[in-house]
């Protein structure tokens, strides 16, 4: 596994409004270690996260399949992210794994396919 200060650099630092420099964090959100797997794999490289860090917005609800795929063994939805609670405020904002997926999604880098494969397969 990548060392954490690796995730911070090409995931948290530049991807997650929720990330703050120097704060020890015990736990990645399972975004960031489904792209750390991916990128551990070969299947993406730091470099593919660049000119992905515009803004581009994410609603709760508008990626189903990809949330299903990613949200549902994370550690932090059942207390902590307001993002997939039945009832999301106004405001919430997704974690960054789910960000950089989304767009790498969007970009054609990856497909909920192969997610699913990551998550349900022999990979």
């Amino acid at each position: 596994m990548a060392p954490k200060t690796d995730f911070q650099d090409y995931i948290c630092r530049p991807f997650c409004d929720y990330f703050k420099p120097g704060k020890k964090e015990e736990l990645l959100c399972r975004g960031a270690l489904v792209v750390e797997k991916l990128v551990r794999r070969q299947r993406l490289t730091p470099e593919n996260f660049r000119g992905l860090d515009e803004k581009e917005p994410l609603i709760p609800r508008q990626e189903i399949d990809l949330e299903d795929a990613v949200c549902a063994g994370c550690p932090f939805r059942a207390e902590d992210c307001d993002f997939q609670s039945p009832h999301p405020p106004a405001d919430c904002r997704p974690c960054g794994g789910l960000v950089l997926l989304h767009r790498l999604k969007n970009h054609g880098l990856i497909s909920i396919p192969e997610l699913a494969d990551l998550f349900h397969g022999s990979h």
